[in-house]
């Protein structure tokens, strides 16, 4: 059994898959599967995938129907043999060539459910690069929902998957896949339930990932359907029953953030039935901003209660056409 299991979901990326799959093939830790998830895709990544792995043993190749980036995903996580599980768009690429020996070498020190790393963020477009979180040691030291509260008013928010290494039995045994109805925030989504799961986390600052932001969205849902999806599972977790208040408070002041960036989206969007109905759903959940811990979730708690609920959702989509 391999220790890791590398999972990239592939669609439409042709452009980008090699540097991804040479920067994983070219790790200095070697017990690993490379699981290529080719999700339908048109052009000439499937040929890409047999390519692979014809030339090495470590990459198993699945073709499936087109079902989007969670499907996708989900299809690897089913495959996979590996202890950990990790994961790759397969338009970025790992930056650090010692990165699963970084990994292995950490959860050697201290087994965790979820090992949080450093991801580099570069705009294609622009060429600006993004500074990484900073994760202090004191983390590592503190109980997963005091940890998660503090995370939250760091404003460090866990919604990628790519930016960790996950226990495999602890996804098996908790079901966590991800919802296939989501077109959008299923990274999000997923971090919502796995909060409620209690897991424990592990952090270092160790900078193994290259996202690259500005290159086409291939996974990419029409505007409404994104956000009716997003609202769909906030409301789902609004209404379900946690263990304690500690979790109840992590899970919705994430939930929070995501509530706040549906609003701010929602208010910009052409006005019509959609809209409208949009935001009556979105009226019924404002008590997320009662859990409000990030910043901007936070400052838009404190409209709400200045200028309600109407005139806090104006002031997000006049944000949102600024930036």
């Amino acid at each position: 059994m391999p220790f890791f299991s590398v999972i990239i979901p592939i669609y439409k990326a042709e452009d980008y898959l090699r540097e991804c799959v040479d920067s994983v093939l070219g790790q200095s830790f070697t017990d690993f599967e490379l699981l290529l998830v080719d999700d339908g895709s048109p052009d000439s990544c499937p040929a890409i995938c047999d390519e692979y792995a014809e030339r090495d043993e470590r990459v198993r190749v699945i073709h499936k129907e087109n079902g989007g980036v969670s499907s996708a995903r989900n299809a690897g996580m089913r495959a996979a043999m590996g202890e950990y599980l990790t994961f790759l768009d397969s338009d970025d690429f790992w930056c650090e060539p010692k990165g699963l020996e970084i990994l292995y070498d950490t959860l050697g020190k201290r087994k965790t459910d979820v090992l949080v790393f450093g991801v580099k963020k570069e705009n294609m477009e622009t060429g600006v690069s993004y500074p990484q979180p900073f994760y202090p040691a004191e983390l590592n030291e503190m109980p997963t929902p005091q940890l998660l509260l503090k995370l939250l008013e760091r404003n460090t928010l866990l919604t990628s998957f790519y930016e960790m290494a996950v226990d495999r039995k602890y996804v098996e045994e908790n079901n966590l896949y991800l919802d296939e109805s989501l077109p959008i925030a299923e990274d999000g989504e997923w971090e919502m339930r796995a909060m409620s799961c209690t897991p424990s986390y592990g952090f270092i600052n160790d900078t193994i990932y290259c996202t690259r932001r500005g290159t086409n969205d291939v996974f990419r849902a029409t505007a409404w359907e994104r956000l009716n999806g997003m609202a769909a599972f906030l409301e789902r977790y609004w209404s379900q029953k946690y263990e304690n208040d500690e979790i109840k408070r992590a899970v919705l002041g994430l939930g929070a953030y995501h509530y706040t960036l549906l609003c701010a989206q929602t208010a910009c969007g052409p006005a019509g039935p959609q809209k409208s109905r949009l935001i009556k759903q979105l009226k019924s959940l404002r008590g997320y901003w009662n859990y409000a811990a990030e910043r901007k979730a936070g400052l838009a708690s404190k409209a709400s209660r200045l200028v309600g609920f109407h005139g806090t959702l104006l002031l997000l989509g006049l944000y949102m056409r600024r930036k």
